[in-house]
Parts: structure tokens; sequence; C-alpha cells
């Protein structure tokens, strides 16, 4: 639709900025309508819903809407004129009319689908900064932290892809060569960081899969025993029992067998394994070490400790005291405890705790002495 009123006719060039004018007129009072009907429905719909989504991306979609309206405001003005008449330019009316038609159009093309990209983008920005503030913030994991900036780096990515591609289909441009050399680039990029992407996927991995959380107590396959402090997307740290941070890439966890010793409940069983001598009531000696399971304030009742007879071992009669507490992080002090209680215990009790010993027989050879 091009306005062309026409109250000029001796006068085409000023009839053409009369025309260009009420163009620039109309659109600027359509971008102010666009503006208030976008800051009443900002204020309905925040007042309405207790999400701050729905007010973020009317915030993020106003702006490139607004200058959407301008640049077909622009584009329309600029068709409208009849640039033939102007004398600018040689050869036929009709055909630079149409040359000029064909060159707007091709230029305000690409503003739009630039435009277009912005807005798209500008809304799943605006999606990503509302999950980061609402959930990710809430979490202790840093893997999403660092999984939504880079989310939102490949999302920018693959649109400004689609836009190019669009824009080259426009012109009829052949874009087979460019998706192969794309293809080969981002195969020469993904061999060459093929340990970073695998460390990136696994830390995905963790993420949606959560076999440990932040403050975790975990054991690797290797014997390693720590707290984790940071799930990152590339590493986990985890702090030792030597007050050392341990770096482990992602992909490394996620090919191990790691044991969570803090999940599903915090709750961690007290082994302390003893001998006694064979002279030993054995019921008297379970009796005393329940007893001073009893006795400690971190030995839970339920379920109730107990007193397994293991072995007979060549120098005692091997025990183990089974009980559980309350926090793994109490586990090694409450053995601890438990150990030295016992220890008093046998040592007033007279239960002797053995040392190892061996039965020597000496066999004389027949006739001899």
């Amino acid at each position: 639709m091009i306005v062309d009123l026409n109250l000029i006719p001796s006068q085409p060039i000023l009839n053409d900025m009369i025309n260009a004018l009420l163009i620039f007129v109309l659109v600027w009072l359509a971008s102010r309508v666009v503006r208030i009907i976008f800051v009443n429905i900002e204020k309905r719909v925040t007042s309405l819903t207790r999400t701050e989504l729905d007010g973020k991306i009317l915030h993020a979609v106003k702006g490139p809407v607004t200058v959407w309206i301008w640049v077909l405001g622009l584009k329309w003005a600029l068709q409208s004129l009849h640039i033939g008449a102007f004398g600018l330019l040689s050869g036929e009316p009709e055909v630079i009319s149409q040359q000029w038609g064909s060159a707007t159009d091709g230029v305000f093309y690409v503003i739009l689908a630039i435009i277009t990209v912005k807005l798209v983008t500008r809304i799943f920005n605006a999606i990503a900064d509302w999950y980061v503030t609402r959930f990710a913030a809430q979490t202790e994991s840093q893997a999403d932290d660092e999984l939504i900036p880079l989310i939102r780096r490949i999302f920018q990515i693959i649109a400004w892809a689609i836009a190019v591609i669009i824009v080259f289909d426009h012109f009829s441009i052949s874009i087979s060569s460019l998706v192969v050399t794309l293809g080969a680039g981002s195969l020469a990029v993904a061999l060459a960081a093929q340990e970073t992407l695998s460390n990136m996927i696994a830390g995905f991995v963790l993420f949606v899969d959560r076999p440990f959380r932040v403050g975790d107590r975990v054991l690797l396959e290797n014997g390693t025993k720590g707290d984790v402090v940071e799930i990152g997307l590339r590493s986990t740290k985890i702090l030792t029992f030597d007050n050392t941070i341990m770096v482990v890439p992602n992909a490394q966890i996620v090919q191990e067998k790691i044991t969570n010793l803090s999940y599903p409940s915090p709750r961690i069983r007290v082994l302390v394994e003893f001998g006694v001598s064979y002279d030993s009531d054995l019921d008297r000696v379970k009796e005393l070490v329940l007893g001073v399971a009893r006795d400690h304030p971190l030995i839970l009742e339920d379920p109730e400790p107990k007193v397994d007879f293991l072995e007979f071992g060549d120098s005692s009669l091997n025990l183990r005291f089974v009980g559980r507490t309350a926090d793994y992080k109490k586990q090694w002090a409450t053995g601890e405890e438990i150990r030295m209680a016992l220890w008093r215990t046998f040592k007033e009790n007279n239960i002797e705790i053995p040392f190892p010993q061996r039965d020597v027989w000496f066999r004389n050879n027949p006739g001899g002495e």
C-alpha cells in the first residue's frame, strides 16, 4: 500500500515529499499506539500473575516491535517515491522505479531479518534470565549457572545462522557451499576441542541426573573420599580430608562408580571391629559394648545398635559393633570415641584384647636325643 495523494500534480518531487511526510506521521502514531498497548498489557499481566516471566517477555518484545514499525514505515516511504522523476538516474522512469523498489526491498528485508533475530534472542534471553533468577540462583550447583550462558550463546549462533540462510535464499544465493564450509569448520572445532566438549556434555548429564549435590560426601572408585564443593560445567571440585581440593573432569566422574555417602539420608554406619581373648564371656562383652553405645549421645537408638560375632581368629574372638549416627560428617569422630570408650570399659572389666600369638610345638626325631 502506497500513499499517493497527488496533491500537487505539477510538482512531483514536492508531492512525493508530502506523501513521505504523511507516512512518517502515520508511523509515529502507530508506534505511539503500540507503546501504549504494551504498557497497558504489561501492567495488567504483571498484576494478574505471580511470575515475572510475562513482564520480562513483554519488555523484551516492546523495543524490537517499535523499531520494526519504524523500519516498515521507512520502507513504505522510500518505495512511495517516484525516483525516476527526480532526474538523479538516467534511463526509463518505469525501469528506474522498478530497480529502486527491488533495491529498497532487498535492503529492508535484511534489516527486518536482523530485527527479527534480535526479537527472538531477546525473548530467549528474558526466559533465561528469569530461570537464572528464579531457579538457578537457588541451587547449590554451579553447573546450571554455567550452562545457561552456554545455551544462550548457542541459541544466538543458531538464530543468526538461520537468518543468514533465509536472507541468502531470498536473494537466490546458493547456500550449499556455505553449509559445507560450516560443516567442515564445526567438525574441525569438535575434533580440536573433543576433550572439552566431552567434559561439558558430562557436566550437562550431571546437571540432569544429579547423582550428588554440593555438600555431599562421595567415595570415588580409586578410594578417594571427600565433600563436593562445586559442580562446574567442565569439572567437579572435591574437598579431601587433607583439606586439599581435587579437581576431577566431569567425563571421568560420569564413567566411574561413585558412592554417595550422604544420599538418600545423611545417616551413616559407624563400624568398630575388635577382638577379645578366647577366655572372655561373649555375652558379657556384647552387653558392655551396647552399654557404651547407649551412653554415647551421637549413636541413634533407631535402628538399634548391635554387636556381631564375626569369626574365630588366630589369636582372638573377632567382633564388630554396628551403629548409626545422624550426620555422616561425625562418622570418624564417633567411631574414635566409641573405640576409646571400649578400651576403657574392657580395661575396667578385665577383658583382654590379646596380642597376636602362636603356639609352637617341637617334635624330637625318633631315636634321637
